[in-house]
C-alpha cells in the first residue's frame, strides 16, 4: 500500500466565484482530517476547488466535466503571470464582457482569460451554457478586477494546481483506480428525480438524477475497498436514501442567490468508508 501522509492546512484561496461553492465547508472537513491519513486525493467535482485548495493533499487527482474550467486551471499552472497581465488590461463594462465573451478561443491562455473575466463579471458568478454549449449569463454590473489582478491570488492557485493530475472527463473516469486509503471528495450538482429532464446546464451534459444514481454506487464500492469517500449533496431524503451506512453531517444556512435571498438551504456531507475509519471519525467529532 501507498505510505500514507499527514494533510496540513494551506491559505489558498480560490480564484472563481462558483456558484454552490464550498468553502463554507473546508472548517468541517478539516474536522475529520485528523482521523485520516490519505494515500492520495480525488475530486472529481472540482469547480471553484475550495476543499482542494484549502489543504495539502498528497497524489492530487482532479477532474470536472467543464473542459473550460479544467483548461483554465492547466493554464495557470503553466502561466499565471500572462493571465493576470492579461486581466489587468481588461476594462470592466457591458461592451467589453460581450466581446469576451463572444470571441473564439485558440489557446488555453485565451480559454483562461476568458472563464476568469467572465466568472467575475457575470451575475452571481454562475457558469450556464445554452444548448450549444455556449456560455450565456449576463452581465453582473461594474465589479473591480482587482482580486485577480493585484495579488499574488493567480500564482497561488497556478501552484497548487501544478502539484495536481487534471482531466476534462466524467466523474467515473476520473475515480477509476482510487487506491485503498484515498480521499475522495465529491460536489455534484444537487439533482432531484423531478429535475431529471430539466434543462440546467453546467456544460454540455447536465448532471442528471441517473447520474446521481451512478456516483453513489460507485462511492458504495470504493467504500468497500478502503477509500473514504466524502458526498456534499442536498439532505433531502430521496438524497440520502442513497448514501445508507453513511456518516451524516447535516447543514443548514442562507442561500446567496439574490433570488432566493432569505431561503435555508438544507444539504449534508456524507461519509462513506470502512468501519474502523468511520469509529475513527466519530471518536474525533465527539472529543
Amino acid at each position: 500500500m501507498t505510505p500514507q501522509s499527514v494533510v496540513a492546512r494551506r491559505s489558498v484561496s480560490p480564484v472563481l466565484r462558483w456558484a454552490g461553492g464550498k468553502r463554507w465547508l473546508v472548517p468541517r472537513i478539516s474536522e475529520l482530517l485528523p482521523a485520516l491519513r490519505p494515500t492520495e486525493y480525488l475530486e472529481p467535482f472540482i469547480g471553484g476547488a475550495s476543499v482542494y485548495l484549502a489543504f495539502t493533499w498528497p497524489s492530487p487527482v482532479l477532474g470536472d466535466v467543464n473542459e473550460e474550467l479544467i483548461a483554465t486551471y492547466r493554464s495557470l499552472a503553466r502561466d499565471p503571470e500572462t493571465i493576470r497581465t492579461r486581466l489587468a488590461a481588461l476594462p470592466v463594462s457591458a461592451a467589453v464582457y460581450s466581446e469576451v465573451r463572444d470571441t473564439p478561443c485558440s489557446s488555453d491562455c485565451d480559454r483562461a482569460v476568458r472563464l476568469l473575466y467572465l466568472n467575475r463579471c457575470s451575475y452571481g458568478g454562475i457558469y450556464r451554457t445554452n444548448r450549444q454549449g455556449t456560455f450565456n449569463v449576463p452581465y453582473s454590473g461594474d465589479r473591480s478586477l482587482g482580486p485577480l489582478t493585484d495579488t499574488d491570488a493567480l500564482r497561488r492557485v497556478g501552484e497548487a494546481m501544478n502539484n495536481a493530475t487534471l482531466g476534462a472527463r466524467d466523474f467515473e473516469h476520473t475515480l477509476r483506480g482510487t487506491k485503498p486509503g484515498a480521499v475522495v471528495y465529491c460536489d455534484p450538482a444537487y439533482t432531484l428525480p423531478e429535475e431529471e429532464g430539466h434543462f440546467r446546464r453546467y456544460s454540455p451534459s447536465a448532471f442528471s438524477w441517473s447520474d446521481q444514481l451512478r456516483l453513489a454506487e460507485i462511492a458504495h464500492t470504493l467504500a468497500t475497498e478502503e477509500a473514504c469517500v466524502l458526498i456534499s449533496n442536498s439532505a433531502d431524503p430521496r438524497v440520502a436514501s442513497l448514501f445508507r451506512g453513511a456518516l451524516v453531517l447535516s447543514f443548514e444556512r442562507r442561500a446567496f442567490f439574490p433570488r432566493a435571498r432569505g431561503t435555508r438551504l438544507h444539504e449534508a456531507l456524507y461519509v462513506l468508508a470502512d468501519r474502523n475509519t468511520l469509529r475513527r471519525i466519530r471518536r474525533r467529532l465527539n472529543a
